[in-house]
């Protein structure tokens, strides 16, 4: 195995010693077998805060490697690739391969910038490296600083965010060397030259790391969550929209909506990761009941760099094997006993599941759906009026003047008002007669 060539312009020496290659130029790159250090190497007077690496472009975005591992972008991200060795590769002292990318807005003066953390999501193939850690380098003292708190997930495919605060007395920071102070880490940081990630590979087998969403966080930046909440059923209240800060529980900031639509949940810090939760609290409990209306978004955790939309919540709610949901049977029914559609528990010639749809008591026979209708006080119009149980139930009026041709619809999309629902036909002046029919939409 050998090294391949690598081509970048330089104004520097480059000199080859060995199984390693030195490149001195303004783009700093060291390169060595084995291992792959994933890098933004370029100076550069200010960094830049709250301006992330996506690589949604398809490219790699001036990120190459020349030396053993390979570097694509398969689709919106970065990937890094070791392919499978016939021998264990040496330590990472003695192999060290290098990937860097151009763009100052990872380089430069940390403090002034008030950059406070480095944020980045990693992803593997199931395998984990024998060694990553993240690196800082400052060409004005030499030093390399490195914090190996990097998390990562064993599960294939799934991406995790890692917030590493540049904070020395924290303790995860170490000196490539001895004799480090906590000076010597504020000073580097008023002068970095490259930042990025070292991976080394573990054992024999083919593996791959991928990177997405590089960015050095500044304080105090909030960004919005921005969606939409869906229901179908029946149930009403407010409804609840929670941004969430661990995967399970619903701590986090919230707001309200009388009803399921459009929410945004705005000042959220860019620190952390957000899973969007939402619950109608059809008892004013404040809290979410296993009966009640929930559900979060698809694509949970949402990764806050910049601000998000269309991150819909869908809710639904525990049903039975018929599909009656347990709150209509807590409702209506005996524990010891099960609801079908096709049965009439009442016998008024309506079974359960109309009943249910139509929100009329299945245990009452004299609860049914019908029109009571009358006329307006200037005798100009008939005003239908109907049960209606349901606030976020939506209803369409149908009318014919003769039954064998059927009914045809003169207005959709009437909200429902309960306990009762009104309609003005003002078109119903001429002699009649006129037939209606109320048909449930929602």
């Amino acid at each position: 195995m050998g090294v391949r060539s690598l081509f970048i312009p330089t104004m520097g020496n480059m000199k080859l010693s060995g199984t390693k290659l030195e490149l001195k130029a303004e783009l700093a790159v060291i390169f060595i077998l084995g291992t792959i250090r994933l890098s933004v190497d370029q100076v550069a007077i200010a960094a830049s805060a709250n301006s992330p690496e996506l690589w949604n472009n398809g490219q790699l975005n001036g990120w190459t490697n020349e030396i053993f591992s390979t570097v694509d972008n398969p689709d919106t991200y970065l990937r890094i690739s070791f392919p499978k060795q016939s021998i264990i590769m040496p330590s990472e002292e003695e192999v060290v391969g290098g990937l860097d990318a151009s763009g100052g807005i990872f380089s430069g003066d940390y403090l002034s910038a008030g950059i406070s953390n480095i944020l980045f999501s990693i992803m593997t193939d199931g395998q984990r490296p024998k060694i990553i850690r993240l690196v800082l380098y400052s060409a004005a003292s030499g030093r390399e600083w490195s914090n190996a708190g990097i998390q990562l997930s064993d599960e294939a495919g799934q991406w995790i965010t890692n917030n590493i605060t540049l904070d020395y007395p924290g303790g995860t920071w170490k000196l490539a060397g001895p004799g480090a102070t906590h000076e010597d880490f504020l000073a580097d940081l008023k002068s970095v030259d490259r930042i990025g990630v070292r991976i080394q590979q573990n054992g024999t087998n083919a593996q791959s790391y991928c990177i997405d969403n590089f960015c050095l966080h500044g304080p105090n930046v909030c960004e919005s969550i921005k969606g939409k909440v869906t229901y179908t059923g029946f149930q009403s209240g407010n409804v609840k929209i929670v941004g969430c800060n661990k995967p399970d529980g619903w701590a986090g900031q919230s707001m309200e909506l009388p009803q399921p639509g459009n929410y945004e949940l705005s000042n959220l810090p860019t620190v952390s990761n957000y899973w969007i939760r939402a619950f109608i609290d059809a008892n004013t409990n404040g809290i979410l009941d296993e009966w009640e209306p929930a559900g979060e978004y698809v694509n949970n955790p949402v990764k806050l760099m910049a601000p998000v939309e269309n991150a819909d919540v869908l809710l639904s709610e525990p049903s039975n094997a018929e599909g009656f949901p347990v709150w209509w049977i807590n409702k209506y029914f005996d524990t010891d006993m099960v609801p079908l559609k096709t049965a009439d528990t009442d016998g008024d010639g309506m079974n359960d599941w109309n009943e249910y749809i139509a929100g009329t008591d299945p245990r009452n026979c004299a609860s049914v759906f019908k029109i009571n209708m009358g006329t307006s006080h200037l005798k100009s119009s008939i005003v239908l009026k109907w049960v209606s149980n349901y606030a976020n139930q939506m209803f369409a009026v149908l009318r014919t003047s003769n039954l064998m041709e059927g009914f045809v619809p003169i207005q959709n999309g009437i909200q429902a008002t309960p306990p009762e629902t009104f309609f003005e036909d003002t078109t119903a002046n001429g002699t009649g007669p006129y037939y209606y029919k109320i048909q449930v939409e929602q």
